[in-house]
């Protein structure tokens, strides 16, 4: 299949493409290759959603004018933490309860080859994570002779302005070189790259997001566990008598991550993903349900936007989209 990386124009925010094209580079496989022309390609695909922080309804990229000119194979490789499902596509953070597989296959974060791993890891767990989700808090208060639990402040992993950037994140691999066990509770989205950073290292995740949709391929019960969200009793106990089968857990973690998730194969997984969709997909289905997904989604989700704080603007944010639903109009996405 011919994937063709369209492009905004604009250097920062097509960050992303560069990141692509050095996955398809290097990738293994090589059963699906890049093209410069939009129009012998199979799938036009936009890999900059989670660079419109401020357009989370994608406009910049459903206005496009590839977008627009081939809309029965424009996608999206979407890894915003809230994402609106503006194009049909890859989703790193759609929620189990918004997903719909007609028209979104889940995948997960790409992560870089990882670091040096502690031959006898001395750790059971490990959690060094921000307060960014309320799932998270009362993780904080674990204490364990043998982990480590850290809540930070003021540090983003993709922002090297942070304070004491290189400083902080080399303690924090160090520190899941150093673990057994990865606590990997959901975030601002329901994914989290530290999963993938675990995986990638050897280390068991322990998966703690309800919404969370896990990516198809891996056998994801043979090298991870699931933990529900909210709850603390209990944990320390399983995680004790989980650590007998660690090993065996240990290597199944890494063989899914050389399998799926490595620079080498990650740019097969995600244009596979696309090719599926294109196989299953119309351009005249995908417009029905937007219209009823952004109806749905619209009003379940107005209490979480600051856009809508109040009740007045929820009320108005659903009748905005009731009557765009209601009388569509002209180059409506």
């Amino acid at each position: 299949m011919l994937v063709h990386l369209a492009r905004l124009n604009d250097p920062y925010l097509d960050q992303p493409v560069a990141s692509f094209a050095m996955h398809a580079a290097t990738d293994k496989v090589r059963a699906h290759r890049l093209t410069d022309s939009p129009g012998s390609a199979d799938v036009i695909l936009f890999t900059q959603c989670h660079m419109l922080q401020n357009d989370w309804r994608l406009k910049r990229l459903t206005r496009h004018p590839l977008a627009r000119a081939f809309p029965q194979k424009a996608m999206v490789y979407n890894e915003l933490d809230r994402p609106w499902c503006a194009l049909p596509g890859v989703y790193v953070n759609m929620p189990r309860r918004h997903f719909a597989p007609q028209h979104q296959r889940a995948w997960g974060y790409f992560t870089p080859p990882p670091g040096e791993r502690a031959q006898a890891p001395d750790l059971l767990f490990s959690l060094v994570a921000s307060n960014t989700s309320p799932c998270r808090r009362p993780l904080f208060a674990l204490q364990h002779a043998d982990a480590i639990v850290e809540e930070v402040h003021g540090f983003r992993f993709w922002d090297s302005t942070s304070e004491l950037f290189e400083a902080r994140r080399a303690n924090f691999q160090t520190t899941l070189a150093r673990s057994r066990f990865v606590l990997c509770p959901r975030g601002n989205g329901t994914s989290s790259v530290r999963l993938y950073e675990a995986l990638a290292i050897g280390a068991v995740p322990v998966i703690i997001a309800d919404d969370w949709l896990p990516p198809p391929g891996p056998a994801w019960e043979q090298f991870s566990i699931r933990w529900p969200e909210g709850k603390i009793d209990g944990l320390l106990q399983m995680l004790e008598a989980r650590d007998a089968d660690w090993p065996q857990l240990s290597r199944e973690a890494r063989r899914a991550y050389e399998e799926h998730f490595s620079p080498d194969v990650y740019f097969h997984h995600v244009a596979s993903l696309c090719e599926d969709l294109l196989a299953h997909r119309s351009a005249t289905a995908f417009r029905a349900h937007l219209d009823r997904y952004a109806l749905e989604l619209a009003a379940r989700s107005a209490s979480d936007r600051v856009k809508y704080t109040s009740i007045a603007a929820r009320e108005r944010a659903k009748r905005f989209v009731r009557g765009a639903v209601t009388h569509p109009r002209p180059g409506r996405d």
